[in-house]
């Protein structure tokens, strides 16, 4: 094989290997935010900083017990991005996206509420 062939091959598979590691981590594991149906409380994913689907679960049924809301429903406000192939597998696989898709609610965004607000959800009046 020529030389010149030789590196531009090496090249293209250095350059395969790369974009699959970092599609992988950087776009693969897409973090995910919920609201309630009631539009009362947000929330969202962090996975590189350990706020993960379990964490969400946790903050929704404090919210419900805490706000005297055991009807809301939890739902989700992320789409699935089909053009994203690094996602593919989380969007088959992960549990959070079997949650509905409900459009967010602009006016409490993807958390709610602040930790400064008094609301019934971190002990202030419902």
């Amino acid at each position: 094989m020529n030389p010149l062939h030789a590196f531009a091959l090496a090249a293209i598979v250095l350059a395969a290997v790369t974009l699959f590691v970092f599609g992988n981590f950087f776009l693969g594991d897409p973090d995910v935010s919920f609201r309630s149906s009631d539009a009362n409380w947000a929330d969202s994913e962090n996975r590189h900083k350990g706020r993960d689907f379990s964490v969400i679960l946790l903050s929704f049924e404090r919210y419900k017990r805490n706000c005297s809301a055991p009807q809301a429903a939890l739902l989700r406000t992320t789409r699935q991005h089909w053009l994203n192939a690094f996602a593919w597998r989380s969007y088959l696989q992960d549990p959070e996206w079997s949650v509905p898709y409900a459009d967010p609610v602009p006016q409490i965004g993807n958390y709610y509420p602040p930790v400064t607000m008094k609301h019934c959800y971190n002990g202030g009046p419902n």
